[in-house]
C-alpha cells in the first residue's frame, strides 16, 4: 500500500481566503452549538426545529450587525454546510 500525497500552491490571496472561509465556518458551527444548548435547556425542540431556528437567527440577526459584516463577504455555501453538519452532528450523537 503507499499513499499519494498531494499539496496546494497557493498564493497569499488564496491561503488568506481559505483561512477565512475555515473560521467563518467554525464560527457558524459554534455558534450554532452554543444556541442549540440554549433552546434545549429552555424547553422541548426537536433537532430540525432548532436548526431552522439557528439559521433564522444568524441570517436575521448575527450576520447584520455591524461587527458580523464580514460575513456577508464570504461564500454562503459555507455557512449552508456548517449547519448541514451540525445537523449531522446531532444525529449522530442520539444514536451513541
Amino acid at each position: 500500500m503507499f499513499a499519494v500525497k498531494r499539496a496546494l500552491k497557493l498564493n497569499n490571496n488564496e491561503a488568506t481566503l481559505m483561512a477565512r472561509h475555515a473560521g467563518f465556518r467554525r464560527v457558524v458551527f459554534n455558534f450554532g452549538l452554543s444556541l442549540r444548548t440554549q433552546m434545549y435547556s429552555e424547553g422541548k425542540f426537536t433537532d430540525s426545529k432548532v436548526i431552522n431556528e439557528v439559521k433564522k437567527v444568524l441570517t436575521n440577526h448575527v450576520k447584520k450587525q455591524p461587527e458580523f459584516g464580514w460575513m456577508n463577504q464570504l461564500s454562503s455555501r459555507v455557512y449552508q454546510n456548517a449547519l448541514i453538519d451540525l445537523k449531522d452532528a446531532f444525529s449522530q450523537g442520539k444514536r451513541i
